[in-house]
């Protein structure tokens, strides 16, 4: 049930009600094929770096299925301990009309979230601890969480030289798409500061995010940022999420561009303007359709060669569940359960 939740909260799965006393229908998303299909995904093993970012933007992008990750990385402030982590947590709970969640829940989700993203031990003195935490727990490579000495838990404000400027920019694209699907544009401010934003997510200001920007903008005719009415903006001259995902396949060579259909559905639902309660953390299923890629190799065409392969069938084979299930991003919290126990 755990390796079922996390699946789902990375959104590489979505459930389906079959009815009355039967079981949720379980279904692989095409990002869960583009990224770990054993067969055809660009990392199945989570070997790339960048893979880690952009799981960890999955999981925390809007709608987010884990809410102490929510609340810690969107409504905390740089340095916080576990009794100002609990009072925001009762104090969104209430705001939100939501039964606030008992002090051992809560902290059973703050462990986890530490044990998630923070390391056992030093790397610099002990380099064997580098190894099994990268194994146990991959997302403290990320350096985005540390428990000081005090007990404290400080985010880190990551320098412009940690987030891949290609996940980066495919974020704010994503981002941009799931507020207004039509639009060409959004503020980097906006982008910085918004709950649920990259800035929040990646923790970059929007300095910091406009120059992690730069390369991608600089190699990318389509991207601009510009000055308008007095701030900087994100300008893109084609719609978002095609253009967010031919980043992404720049990230990773042994592939092809990913192809999408003539008219691609959403990547994300949108958010109707932002009256959305910060507690509404329920699924919204996505349709987003997007042709897997293909290794090029002596033992297949290249796939812009000839017609676009067949999508892969809604219910993947047992044993390609299992390999993916069993991936870094499955370990590293398979034992944790969600906030609200009740949300399964």
């Amino acid at each position: 049930m755990s390796i079922r939740f996390w699946m789902r909260a990375f959104k590489l799965t979505t459930e389906h009600d079959q009815g009355t006393g039967q079981a949720h229908q379980v279904r692989l998303t095409e990002r869960a094929h583009w990224l770990l299909n054993p067969d055809t995904g660009v990392d199945p093993y989570l070997e790339d770096p960048a893979s880690l970012w952009l799981l960890h933007w999955w999981l925390l992008s809007p709608p987010c299925r884990a809410p102490a990750w929510h609340v810690a990385f969107n409504h905390m402030l740089s340095t916080f301990g576990k009794d100002q982590f609990h009072r925001r947590i009762a104090s969104l709970a209430t705001e939100s009309r939501w039964r606030t969640p008992s002090a051992k829940v809560v902290d059973d989700e703050l462990s986890c979230l530490v044990r998630m993203y923070t390391a056992t031990r030093s790397w610099a003195d002990q380099p064997l601890a580098h190894i099994e935490d990268i194994i146990d727990r991959p997302f403290a490579t990320l350096g985005l969480l540390i428990v000081r000495n005090d007990g404290l838990l400080h985010l880190v404000n990551k320098s412009a030289v940690a987030v891949p400027a290609h996940v980066l920019a495919y974020a704010c694209l994503a981002y941009s798409h799931a507020l207004h699907p039509a639009a060409t544009s959004i503020a980097l401010p906006r982008l910085a500061g918004d709950i649920g934003g990259p800035g929040r997510v990646f923790r970059l200001y929007t300095a910091q995010l406009t120059e992690r920007l730069r390369p991608v903008i600089e190699t990318h005719p389509g991207i601009q940022i510009v000055e308008s009415l007095g701030q900087d903006t994100l300008v893109f001259d084609r719609p978002a999420m095609p253009m967010g995902w031919e980043l992404l396949a720049g990230l990773y060579p042994t592939t092809a561009t990913i192809r999408h259909h003539p008219r691609p559905p959403p990547d994300l639902p949108a958010i109707a303007g932002r009256s959305r309660s910060t507690f509404e953390f329920l699924w919204i299923g996505s349709n987003r359709r997007i042709q897997r890629p293909r290794r090029v190799g002596a033992d297949r065409p290249h796939p812009l060669a000839g017609p676009p392969p067949a999508l892969r069938p809604a219910h993947a084979p047992p044993a390609a569940l299992r390999r993916i299930q069993m991936s870094n991003a499955g370990k590293a919290c398979a034992l944790n359960r969600p906030l609200d126990s009740n949300s399964r």
